[in-house]
Parts: C-alpha cells; sequence; structure tokens
C-alpha cells in the first residue's frame, strides 16, 4: 500500500520540480544615473511572477516631474534546460523622471502588494547637471502693464530666443521652422502658457518665428530666432507674476549627417537621426540632425506687479469680480400664489474672467429677503461667451407683493480704482393668497352653496389637514384574499351538512354499496371484465392487499405472499402465486385470448378461496361506514399544512425594504416635526410653510418608496402635496388612500383638491336621483361591517336549521326569519356597487398640462390631446414607464414622469 501511495505522487512530485516555479518578487531600475536638467530619466519597476498586485504609486519628489510612460507592459519567458522547464512572467511599470534643477535626487521605496504580502524596492539616486546653454537660448515672459489688480485679466507673452545651427564644415545654417522642431515640447514646462500651446498643437500650428538680433551675454548682438506666445491670465495673489513654473527645453542639434532617406525632411522633429542608419534607400542623400545635446532656459519676468483689492468702501455684496459688468433678472412665472416658487434668472456680462465671476449673495440682500424666501447656497452658473447665467429658486412669503426687487452686483473697477455697484431691473409679478387660505374659502364657498339649498341631500366637503402618526402609519396594507370570506360563508352550511351526514350514514352506506364485501364484489367485476392479463394479476393482488391492510399503490409480488402466508392456506397460496407470474409472462409474450380466458376462470375460483380464508378489515366488519383517522402525527402535519397555506394564501410577501424599522421610525418622526412646524408657520410665512410641506412630503415619499404600503400614509403624503403646492400628487394620493380604504378621511379632502384645480372638469349638477343618493349613503358605512354583520345573519340562519334537525319540535322561526333578513340586507349592500359606475385602474396626471403621443416614446409623435394636472384617465395598457389613457374621444400614451398609476383593489390590515 506504501509503494502504491508513493507511485501515485511521483508523478506530481516530477511536474513541480520540472515546472521550476519561481517565487514573486519586485525590482525597480533607472535607465541612467546622470541625466541633464529637462532631460528625462526612465524609471522601471518590475513585478516577476506574481499572480495578483496593486498598482504601484509613487510619492511626489521635489524637483521632479513624474510622468507615466504607459501601459504596464507583460512578457512570458519560458526555458527548458536538460529536460527542465521553467517559466518566468513579469508585469513592467514605467515613469519618465525629469529633473527642473541641478543636484541629487533621491527615489524614496516603493511598496507593492503582491500576493497578499506587501513588498519594497530599495531606494534609487541619480544626478542632474545643466548642459551649457550659453547664449544659445534665452526666455523671458513680458506683460502688457506696469501693475495690475488681483482678478484683473492680463496678456502675458513669452518670448524665446533660439540661436540657429551652423554647421561650418557644410556650411549649412538650419531654418527657424528646424529651430522650433528642435524644441522638445513633451520636456518643457510650459506654466501658465500650456493651454495656448496645446491649442496650437491640435490645430497643428505652430507659432511663427522671427530672425533678429540680441545682445548675447558678453553684449554682442548675435542673430536669433524669436518665436513669442501670448496667453491670457488672472493673477490669483498679490506679488510679482510667477513664471517659475516655465522652463523651455531645447534639443540642440551638435552634428549633421547625410542620410538616403527620401521622407528624411518631413522628420524634422529630432527623430531623423533615430532611422536613417536603419532604413535603406536607393535615393539620393539627405541632410539630417545625427546629434543633440540638451540646454535648458528658465523664463525671466518683468517686472509687473500684482496689487490687492483695496479693503477701504468694499461692499456688503463684493465677490471679488474685477473689471467692467452689467447685470439683468427675469423671473417665471410672473403670477403665483404665495409661498409657490418662482423661478429667478440672472444674467452678467462682463469683460473679466466670466469663471470667477460669482453671484451676488441673494440671501445677505434685505430688500429681498423681506419679501421672498431664499435658499442659503451659493449658485452655480453657466458661460456663454461673456455672459455668465444663475438660476434659483425663491418664494413669495405672502400675498400682495407686486415686484422682485432691483439685484445688485458689485466690482471693483481697476481704471478709477473704485467699487462700483449695478442693479437689474425690478421685475413685475402678481401674487395671490397661499393654497390653504385658497382651500378654505373652497370649502366655505361649498358649504354655503350646499346650505341655500334645502333639497340637496350630499354634505358639503369637510377638509381634514390632521395627519396620522405613530406607528399605525408604518403597518402594511396588501392586497386582500378572498378565501377567508369564501370559507367564512361556506362554514355554516358546510356544518348543517356534516350533522346531516352523520345521522344518516347507515342509508348513505347502502346507497353507495359500501357494505361487507364490497372490495370482493369489485375484484370479481374487475376480473371478469378484464382483457388483458395484468388486469387479472392487477384485481387479485389489490383485493389481497386490502384484505391485509397493507399501505401502498400496488405492493409486489413476494412482500403480499410474505404477509399472507400466516392467514392463507399454502395451496391456495400457491395458486395465487402461479396465476399472478402466468399473467406476468403472457403479458410480455404476447396477448392470447384462449389463455386469458382461461386464466380469467382460474382467478374467479382463486378469489373465492382467498375471500373465504383473508379477513376482512375492521373499517369493513359492520354495516355502519367510518371515516378513516388521521394518527397523532399525521393530525399535526395536516393542521401544520393548513396554517401554512392559509398564511401563504392570505397575505403577500412585501419587498424587502432598504430602511431598518429604527431608521423608518426615524424618517417618520422627521416628517411629522416639519409637517407640524409647516402648520405652525402657515399664517405668518407662506413661503417657510411651503418649503416645510415640501419637505413631510419628500420624507413621507421615502418611506412609500421603500414599500410602506397603507391608506393612512397614502393621506398624510396627499395633505403634505395639497399644501405644498402639488395638487396633482395629491389628488393621486388621495385616490391611492381610497383604493386600499373607502372609508378614508381622504373623500373629503379629494374633493376640496379636485374643486380647486383650474380645469376642474367636474360639473355642478341637480339634485341627485334615489339611486346615486342610495350609493351615497352606502358609501358611508365600511364594507366591514356589512360584512360582519351578513355573516353574523347567515351563521345564526344555518345553526337554527342544525338545531331544529337534531331536536325535532324546537321552534326556531323567531331566530330564522331576522336572520334572513339581516342576510339579505348586508348582501344587498355588498352588491349594490356593481350596479353603479364600476372602478377601474386610472391614471392621475401630475404635471401642469402634458400632450399626449401616439406610442410609447419620445420619438412617437405628440397629439393635440393635452391633459391637465390632477384630473384622471382610464388606463388601457402599460409598457415599462409608459401608460396609455383613455379620454374624451381619444386615446394616447403619457410617461410615468408625467402621471401616476392608481389601481383599485381591496386590502387587507397585516
Amino acid at each position: 500500500m506504501k509503494l502504491y501511495r508513493i507511485l501515485a505522487i511521483t508523478p506530481i512530485l516530477l511536474t513541480a520540480l520540472a515546472t521550476g516555479a519561481t517565487a514573486a518578487g519586485v525590482r525597480a531600475s533607472l535607465s541612467s544615473l546622470e541625466a541633464y536638467v529637462g532631460n528625462p530619466v526612465v524609471m522601471r519597476l518590475e513585478v516577476a511572477n506574481a499572480g495578483q498586485h496593486d498598482a504601484p504609486q509613487i510619492q511626489a519628489i521635489d524637483g521632479i516631474d513624474v510622468i507615466s510612460a504607459g501601459t504596464p507592459r507583460r512578457s512570458t519567458q519560458t526555458t527548458i534546460i536538460n529536460g527542465r522547464r521553467s517559466e518566468n512572467s513579469s508585469i513592467t511599470h514605467a515613469w519618465k523622471l525629469i529633473p527642473r534643477r541641478e543636484g541629487v535626487f533621491t527615489i524614496p521605496p516603493i511598496s507593492v502588494e503582491v500576493d497578499g504580502q506587501k513588498q519594497t524596492t530599495m531606494p534609487l539616486r541619480f544626478s542632474a547637471t545643466k548642459s551649457e546653454t550659453g547664449d544659445l537660448l534665452f526666455a523671458e515672459i513680458v506683460g502688457s502693464q506696469d501693475h495690475i489688480y488681483v482678478g484683473q485679466p492680463m496678456k502675458l507673452k513669452l518670448r524665446i530666443w533660439v540661436k540657429p545651427y551652423m554647421d561650418r564644415d557644410l556650411d549649412i545654417t538650419l531654418s527657424e521652422g528646424d529651430m522650433w522642431q528642435m524644441l522638445s515640447q513633451a520636456k518643457s514646462s510650459w506654466g501658465m502658457f500650456e493651454d495656448r500651446i496645446n491649442e496650437l498643437a491640435s490645430n497643428s500650428q505652430r507659432p511663427g518665428g522671427e530672425e533678429v538680433l540680441r545682445a548675447d551675454d558678453s553684449g554682442v548682438e548675435r542673430r536669433y530666432f524669436l518665436y513669442e506666445i501670448e496667453a491670457d491670465t488672472y493673477p490669483k495673489r498679490p506679488g510679482k507674476i510667477d513664471g517659475d513654473s516655465v522652463q523651455i527645453v531645447v534639443d540642440y542639434p551638435t552634428r549633421l549627417g547625410k542620410t538616403r532617406d527620401p521622407f528624411g525632411s518631413f522628420f524634422d522633429n529630432g527623430f531623423t537621426s533615430m532611422f536613417q542608419d536603419r532604413i535603406p534607400s536607393s535615393f539620393g542623400s539627405r541632410l539630417s540632425v545625427t546629434d543633440v545635446r540638451p540646454i535648458v532656459a528658465s523664463a525671466k519676468v518683468n517686472a509687473t506687479e500684482v496689487l490687492a483689492i483695496p479693503a477701504e468702501g468694499r461692499p456688503a455684496d463684493y465677490r471679488g469680480a474685477v473689471g467692467h459688468y452689467q447685470i439683468i433678472s427675469q423671473a417665471t412665472p410672473d403670477g403665483v400664489k404665495a409661498g409657490d416658487p418662482i423661478t429667478l434668472h440672472l444674467g452678467i456680462q462682463g469683460d473679466g474672467p466670466m469663471d470667477l465671476v460669482q453671484a451676488p449673495p441673494l440671501s445677505q440682500l434685505p430688500e429681498l429677503s423681506a419679501d421672498f424666501k431664499v435658499a442659503d447656497q451659493p449658485l452655480a452658473g453657466i458661460v456663454r461667451d461673456d455672459v455668465k447665467l444663475f438660476t434659483t429658486s425663491i418664494r413669495p412669503r405672502r400675498e400682495g407683493i407686486t415686484h422682485i426687487p432691483a439685484i445688485p452686483f458689485s466690482f471693483f473697477d481697476p481704471a478709477t480704482k473704485e467699487f462700483v455697484t449695478v442693479h437689474s431691473k425690478p421685475v413685475a409679478i402678481e401674487v395671490a393668497a397661499p393654497d390653504r387660505l385658497a382651500l378654505d374659502a373652497i370649502v366655505g364657498r361649498s358649504a354655503n352653496t350646499h346650505s341655500s339649498s334645502a333639497s340637496d341631500t350630499t354634505v358639503a366637503p369637510n377638509l381634514n389637514l390632521t395627519n396620522f402618526t405613530g406607528g399605525q402609519v408604518l403597518s402594511q396594507q396588501t392586497p386582500s384574499s378572498n378565501w377567508p370570506i369564501a370559507l367564512a360563508w361556506l362554514l355554516p352550511p358546510l356544518v348543517f351538512l356534516m350533522t346531516l351526514t352523520t345521522r344518516n350514514l347507515r342509508r348513505i352506506g347502502s346507497i353507495l354499496g359500501i357494505s361487507r364485501g364490497g372490495e370482493f364484489k369489485t375484484a370479481e367485476l374487475q376480473i371478469e371484465k378484464a382483457t388483458s392479463p395484468s388486469g387479472i394479476a392487477q384485481a387479485l393482488t389489490s383485493f389481497v392487499s386490502g384484505r391485509l391492510g397493507m399501505d401502498g399503490s400496488l405492493p409486489n409480488l413476494n412482500r403480499i405472499i410474505e404477509q399472507a402466508d400466516q392467514t392463507v392456506r399454502a395451496e391456495t397460496l400457491a395458486k395465487f402465486q402461479s396465476i399472478v407470474q402466468s399473467c406476468e409472462q403472457l403479458s410480455y409474450a404476447g396477448l392470447d385470448l384462449n389463455n386469458v380466458s382461461a386464466l380469467r376462470n382460474e382467478a374467479a375460483i382463486c378469489l373465492q378461496d382467498l375471500a373465504a380464508e383473508l379477513p376482512a378489515p375492521n373499517h369493513h366488519s359492520g354495516h355502519r361506514f367510518a371515516a378513516p383517522r388521521l394518527t397523532g402525527k399525521a393530525a399535526k402535519a395536516a393542521a401544520i399544512t393548513v396554517l401554512a397555506t392559509m398564511v401563504l394564501c392570505g397575505t403577500s410577501r412585501a419587498s424587502a425594504a432598504e430602511l431598518s424599522p429604527h431608521q423608518s421610525s426615524l424618517l417618520l418622526a422627521e416628517a411629522e416635526a416639519a409637517y407640524s412646524r409647516a402648520q405652525t408657520t402657515a399664517a405668518s410665512d407662506s413661503a417657510e410653510s411651503k418649503e416645510a410641506f415640501a419637505q413631510a412630503a419628500q420624507k413621507y415619499q421615502t418611506l412609500v418608496d421603500d414599500g410602506v404600503v397603507n391608506d393612512r400614509i397614502y393621506f398624510n403624503l396627499g395633505n403634505a402635496y395639497l399644501q405644498s403646492g402639488s395638487t396633482g400628487l395629491a389628488i393621486a394620493y388621495y385616490e391611492h388612500a381610497l383604493a386600499m380604504n373607502p372609508g378614508s378621511p381622504a373623500r373629503q379632502n379629494l374633493a376640496v383638491a379636485r374643486e380647486s384645480l383650474p380645469n376642474n372638469p367636474i360639473q355642478s349638477a341637480g339634485s341627485p336621483s334615489f339611486f346615486q343618493a342610495l350609493l351615497s349613503w352606502n358609501e358611508q358605512v365600511p364594507r366591514s361591517v356589512m360584512m360582519g354583520l351578513g355573516l353574523m345573519g347567515w351563521a345564526v340562519f344555518w345553526l337554527g336549521l342544525r338545531a331544529q334537525f337534531l331536536h325535532r319540535g324546537l321552534r326556531v322561526r323567531p331566530f330564522k326569519v331576522p336572520a334572513v333578513i339581516l342576510t339579505s340586507v348586508c348582501v344587498a349592500s355588498l352588491c349594490l356597487p356593481m350596479f353603479g359606475p364600476q372602478p377601474h385602474d386610472r391614471v392621475v396626471v401630475v404635471t401642469a398640462e402634458v400632450h399626449l403621443r401616439e406610442g410609447n416614446g419620445e420619438a412617437f409623435t405628440q397629439l393635440d390631446t393635452v391633459v391637465h394636472e390632477g384630473i384622471g384617465y382610464e388606463l388601457l395598457e402599460q409598457r415599462g414607464d409608459w401608460m396609455k389613457v383613455q379620454t374624451e374621444g381619444t386615446s394616447g400614451w403619457i410617461h410615468g414622469r408625467d402621471a401616476m398609476h392608481v389601481a383599485v383593489r381591496p386590502v387587507v390590515e397585516t
């Protein structure tokens, strides 16, 4: 056994030895230990034989620009030596390190997590020296003014002088275009001119060079190429213009050579020398740069001074603008109710840096904040040419406000060295009474109308704005199941039928033929009518297994013989076994009518013998029929099954909630606090009140979106939306509440909300008909009350019949007649809505007005039909977020953001 195990693991050991796996490692290296200032040194970090590793990070190094050299390079090497195979894989990360000054630089250790273990490289060092620039290169930044203010626009010009290279042996001088190509844009640091350089490069442009005379370090004027690059800048702090970040690097030629490449003149970018000896050519020779050395020049800055904005006389609303500006304002809509939002647009135009312009502090303007609720938040703007646009929302605090005051904007004028404040023009608006007063007026007007008509049987709507509170708001209501109601109605007659059946079991048994020997007659009849051997065998075995009381559909023959051996004689049992086996053989061998007839006769005789020798089971021993009884375990199992079925059928599984019960309770408390604060401030500050109502609605909405479903939270949400100005949403949630609970107080609020709509389609009618009045009265009585009373009368009626059956002569008529009347009235009340207008799923519009579309998508054509906020329409079809609705004379599609689906469904409390 040990030898077998050794032989089994030998191939695994040999494979492991042959593979020669190498441990993971990290190593860093530099392409050179010496470099010129401005010339890059390439650092490579190799991660070898690693399954997984984190991306390495390099710390900032003073005086060095670190630039990624591209995506990591992956390589794999496989070697086989003397039959041994080894594999090495590596991933190499690379960076360009560009020194910006002379000195010795140290690259700190780099830590990388490789296969769950942290590995660190050794520190690396290299030195950078300045290439002798001499009088070959100069750079200077020139400003257009001697002094400017912080934030004031200023034009700067970068001037670069490059001495032309001249090869005395060949008597050739490079042109200004050739010399610009030698300037390394990647190695240079452009500072404030970088955007302009990138713009020129993206357009395949370059600055034009001009041949000029300039004094060198010794004061002798020499020939140079001058390149000028302009840029606009806005100083952010006082002092001198900072030009230290501008450093120009030129790969200055040191030798020219000849090449046979016909396209050599196209590669005037410093790379021609790299290809001249590698690409053969049959054309004539051309000149190219074969050797260079880097030279670096840091830009000198002229004496332009940046002045600080004076503090004396600075307005309170000043936000740093320097230059000349104008401000305009617009507002939409120009007619609102107190507390409703107004969109205020501000446009600021000027000659300064528009990206840096900030909006006026609107919340700190007393003339604006006295009449309007203004958000205390900085505004983000959009720049378009020389204009910056700001948009915000303000809410009038009371009715009667006629205009939005002029908005000031302050800036500093560098020409006059003074602060200037400009104003927009006032915007005329109309502010009507707030929603709460308007709703109260509607209720009062409705009450007067109803009180003046004595014949009108309807009740004036009474606005109920008191929300439900506490844990009842967080309870769940789910779609109801009909099985409990059906069971309650069926139970009384079932009890009566069970009593009737119990008292007449003997008569029922004789009618159904359930008596002693019933199983014998059944088996005899089956054998007589059998047309196949298998039918004969099944009849015999079913009879015997039934007499033996064996469970199962059809036990096998051996088991039947073992159990019957104690009660049946050996001859009879052998005959039974022979007949069954013969039947099985004939079933496989093929049908023979003569054999079937003979077997049928033998089986009939054997059946008589078996019936005489096998005792009848206990439940057939007498004339009385008894139903089978469940054992204790079976009864418990049946009870658990029934209970589980009731639970699964009676409740629906709620969707998984993201909020915990504690979070839901906190959110409900915040919503209730916001609603209470809104009601408190409603009379004094409509803007503050509407904002608080909107906050309460948002928090109630979060609970609903999280899965809280009941008519109380829908009622609360409807009240919050109604008083925040979202009438369409309020109507939708009132209808939700009524769909779940017809007795909800949302009915009165829904009537008031509909009457407040500017496009209210409900017209006042005359006196209602008798049927309409009956329907109105019937709606006031909860369906649960009618259902309970009807079930009580139904149960009393059937219990009375049972008592009269059990006790002859007992007078139950005084109980049965009232029970029948009560049940009839309740059933009629429950069925009455079936003869009225049938409820259907509706779609309530929640935006001001929407054009319907021909199909379910924005690409479909808009119809001329316009639907208005708060109006409900019949839902015909739904596809994703789009719903098809039926209006008067037409149908069309509307998106879910503009409408809400209200489903009609009965619900139960869970």
